[in-house]
């Protein structure tokens, strides 16, 4: 009679809650063409380290902003004049940061990247780093004319992580934090952002 009853107050139907919990852990992962523009965000660039050689230093990273893990195999991130498509499942959780470095047998800064691309980025004149679905881009950072600062990344302000504010300038700073003890070139691969001091 007792264990009845205990069961009663701890065996009975799950919660509303529960059950909603249970059903957005059950959910299918996306794949890189159901996402839609927005779901993944440009957020840091290295664009001209002065560690090491940009063939080994060059970073890309961005968000998964959706609440879904996301497999980005099939993804292509191109420049303004080549492109590299992902061919390998790379699954990337919800709201997580998903980290690129160029393709090399070196690794300047020994990251600990998701993927690797076969793409440089131009700092010279100037470039876009884009990334695209099949059904188009999904971010596109166009940053020909802008500032860039030598020896630290193009780091988005948290503030600003959208494909709207990324396109500006402004919602851009160079990197301020040491990415490693021993390295001098600034950036947070892999991990937030700070904020941006104020311009």
């Amino acid at each position: 009679m007792i264990i009845s009853i205990l069961c009663l107050l701890s065996c009975g139907e799950k919660s509303s809650t529960d059950s909603a919990q249970e059903e957005e852990n059950q959910q299918p992962e996306l794949s890189i063409d159901d996402l839609q523009i927005g779901d993944l965000v440009i957020t840091e660039i290295m664009v001209d380290p002065s560690d090491c050689d940009d063939a080994i230093s060059e970073y890309i990273e961005m968000k998964n902003t959706t609440d879904r893990w996301v497999n980005i195999n099939g993804m292509v991130i191109r420049d303004n004049g080549n492109e590299y498509q992902i061919t390998e499942d790379i699954l990337a959780s919800p709201d997580s940061l998903i980290l690129g470095r160029i393709n090399s047998t070196e690794d300047c800064y020994l990251l600990a990247a998701d993927f690797l691309y076969d793409l440089q980025w131009n700092n010279g004149d100037g470039d876009l780093v884009e990334i695209v679905n099949t059904n188009g881009p999904l971010d596109t950072v166009d940053y020909s004319n802008w500032s860039i600062p030598t020896g630290a990344s193009l780091s988005l302000d948290p503030a600003n992580i959208d494909v709207t504010s990324n396109d500006n300038e402004n919602s851009w700073c160079a990197a301020s934090e040491a990415i490693a003890n021993e390295y001098e070139d600034m950036g947070s691969p892999g991990n937030n952002n700070p904020p941006c001091p104020m311009k």
